[in-house]
């Protein structure tokens, strides 16, 4: 199987292609979990069978098995270095740990340890240089530096160095890294215990080890960083306390957690700064990658300095939620803001006719856009087009009419078009109080001298509860309408007192019927 369809589950013919070398390779069992991934590949709960079995039965198709696992579920730390891990190359284990790396934006501290204690057990094996292990441990402290599970990481680098002088330079970077607060609770050092074992390192390297001018002056100033970090670390503290789970897992996150994100999230974009905000973003998504919100927020937040940026990130959340509606409607916007507008009309197109069909929002919106861009034979085709797609009589069919309404009142300027689509939207859905609210918007504006007759025409027929029977609710927010169209517009004194006067009697009425 080629990378490109293992990485696509959308792809028919793999999963085809799979079935034919299944027939071959595969147990009974992992024919059947493999079937059950073909008829739903975004289970993640037949995703973790399939891989089960093939690990079990040790098919000759779990890497490729791997491959798509990770194609759907991108921040699953443990499987990218169980993919790694399976690869019979090194080089080949590298590429999959740095996919990984780039899938998760740098921000899985999980899957950092992970590839930091690959490359230093095949670098004491020889299987890559000092050099290149080095390199990747420096990029994972520094991936890791905001992170207070950082010392996952940190642990790993103090293990493989001897050389006094690169000790000494990663102890310090740990020290002026994130730092978990309960340090014992996590299994870490704490500052304290970790600044006593760099004193002791520093006691006995050699001079030519240190960057200042001694141990001395060196301990002090990496004591400064430590306070520094610490006292960091002590604001965050309240925030990073409720993330109780802060890698990926398909189970969904509970509203406490979901409230910690947020709450975390607002306070570092009023404290912090761009690389620490940035870094919690990513953070949030490897735990929170399947909520929209989460990629809208990120996106919105980097749209002010970068429309490229804010795409690109929510191009990676529709990777894996491929028809977030939320998530193609701000693509959308951004696009169409940057001047792209065939772009956004694209987006707009995939999502009323392929994505969501008949979405409220998706309609009105491509509608919206369309009326932007000038093409008013577009936003009729879009408007009469989701109609039939509504059910009659819902709300939200409701609604388009009322838009389409208001459209050909304001732009085409044609009343009696709006008129008549009011007027057959409200018998298909006459309890539908969006309607009635449309159709006195339309008759407020007239200024024909029949106008006033037909606003009481309206109100009457909207509040007539042999006929329409609006729920208590809706009837008083239009009796609050009426009143107050009559007394800013009403012709005379004594049409007015006529209205208040029906509608005490309709208070009398109500308050009988509870």
């Amino acid at each position: 199987m080629s990378e490109q369809a293992a990485m696509d589950t959308s792809d028919a013919a793999a999963p085809e292609e799979d079935n034919a070398r299944a027939q071959v390779d595969g147990t009974p069992a992992f024919r059947r979990c493999l079937e059950a991934v073909r008829l739903n590949d975004t289970c993640f709960a037949s995703w973790s069978l399939l891989v089960a079995e093939a690990e079990r039965s040790q098919n000759p198709l779990l890497g490729d098995v791997y491959e798509r696992l990770l194609a759907a579920f991108p921040p699953l730390y443990g499987y990218w270095a169980k993919a790694a891990r399976h690869a019979e190359k090194v080089e080949d284990s590298l590429a999959i740990f740095e996919r990984g790396i780039e899938a998760t934006k740098s921000a899985s501290v999980d899957l950092w340890a992970k590839y930091a204690q690959y490359v230093v057990e095949q670098a004491k094996e020889g299987a890559i240089s000092p050099q290149a292990c080095r390199s990747i441990l420096d990029r994972a402290q520094e991936a890791c530096k905001f992170d207070p599970r950082s010392p996952l990481v940190a642990d790993i680098v103090a293990s493989y160095e001897t050389d006094p002088a690169r000790q000494l330079s990663t102890a310090r970077t740990a020290l002026k890294s994130a730092r978990a607060t309960d340090a014992a609770e996590c299994g870490f050092a704490s500052r304290d215990e970790a600044l006593e074992k760099l004193t002791a390192i520093a006691e006995g390297a050699p001079k030519t080890s240190f960057q200042e001018a001694d141990a001395d002056e060196f301990l002090c100033a990496v004591a400064e960083e430590s306070n520094d970090a610490a006292k960091a670390d002590r604001m965050r503290s309240p925030y990073e306390r409720r993330i109780r789970r802060p890698y990926f897992h398909a189970k969904p996150l509970d509203e406490d957690q979901l409230r910690a994100w947020r709450a975390y999230l607002d306070w570092e974009e009023d404290n912090g700064d761009g690389e620490r905000v940035r870094h919690l973003y990513e953070r949030c998504l490897v735990a929170c990658c399947a909520y929209p919100e989460f990629w809208c927020r990120y996106a919105s937040y980097l749209s002010p300095s970068s429309s490229d940026e804010a795409v690109a990130v929510l191009d990676r959340g529709l990777s894996f939620l491929k028809h977030a509606p939320d998530l193609l409607l701000l693509k959308a916007a951004l696009l169409e803001a940057t001047g792209d507008v065939d772009g956004a009309r694209l987006v707009h197109e995939s999502l009323t006719e392929h994505s969501a069909p008949g979405l409220l929002e998706a309609v009105l919106a491509h509608a919206r856009f369309e009326r932007r861009c000038g093409s008013r034979e577009d936003v009729l085709a879009i408007y009469n087009g989701a109609l039939p797609r509504l059910d009659a009589g819902s709300d939200a069919r409701g609604l388009v009419q009322a838009a389409l309404a208001r459209f050909q009142l304001t732009v085409l300027r044609d009343a009696n078009a709006a008129r008549v689509t009011l007027e057959n939207a409200i018998r298909e859905a006459p309890q539908c109080r969006d309607l009635w609210v449309a159709y006195y918007a339309l008759e407020a504006a007239a200024d024909d001298a029949a106008a006033p007759k037909r606003v009481s025409a309206l109100f009457a027929a909207a509040l007539d509860d042999s006929t329409v029977n609006l729920p208590m609710v809706d009837q008083k927010a239009l009796w609050a309408l009426y009143l107050q169209h009559v007394e800013d517009m009403g012709p005379e004194i004594g049409h007015l007192l006529e209205v208040r006067e029906a509608y005490a009697a309709w208070l009398r009425k109500t308050r009988q019927l509870a």
